[in-house]
């Protein structure tokens, strides 16, 4: 039983050392009809407790496709950047696809606060997973990186080929047969009749 005990004791403590909760979370997300098939994407950010946000910190969204120049909102405080890539390397960033970058630029700010809404608008109304990534400090001072794992709904292109897929050909493939077999039995019937 002291032995069970102690496994569990083990495997908690493993579990919860060098765990550190990413200082921005993003908190909600909506997306707006802004007329001729474009939507504007506002996102919600929170900054965590006993996080730091110092000048020089950022929170990103990678890959907004279609992203409209100009269109971007942010809280005061922050600059916006439209990078081809990072400023974090993540999988999967499309070299051909910008980044949407805010960068704090204002004094140190220590949360829980909510930072209020950022957004931008896209040409494309598709939406698909994109990636969330932001840099704060922790209260000693180190850098401390949101995770890049955190999946977060961005505008896509989406687009359509006409290509059937293969069980499409054979199922039309095999209704030929049938379509002229009607076309020669109504032939028939309307020559007997």
């Amino acid at each position: 039983m002291g032995y069970r005990f102690a496994l569990f004791a083990l495997i908690a403590l493993l579990m919860s050392v060098g765990h550190s909760t990413a200082g921005l979370l993003p908190t909600n997300f909506a997306f707006n009809d802004e007329g001729g098939d474009k939507l504007r994407y506002t996102y919600g950010v929170q900054l965590r407790n006993d996080s730091v946000l110092k000048s020089g910190d950022y929170i990103t969204i990678y890959d907004f496709d279609g992203f409209v120049p100009g269109t971007n909102t942010q809280t005061a405080g922050f600059t916006f950047s439209a990078p081809m890539t990072g400023p974090k390397a993540v999988a999967n960033d499309n070299a051909n696809i910008p980044n949407l970058t805010w960068t704090y630029t204002g004094t140190d700010m220590v949360g829980p606060t909510d930072l209020g809404s950022f957004s931008a608008v896209s040409k494309y109304n598709t939406t698909a997973d994109s990636t969330f990534t932001g840099q704060t400090h922790q209260s000693d001072g180190q850098i401390d990186m949101s995770s890049a794992d955190r999946q977060m709904p961005a505008p896509a292109m989406t687009t359509c080929h006409m290509v059937p897929e293969p069980s499409s050909v054979y199922l039309f493939a095999a209704a030929i047969p049938v379509v002229l077999g009607l076309r020669r039995f109504r032939r028939v019937r309307a020559i007997h009749s």
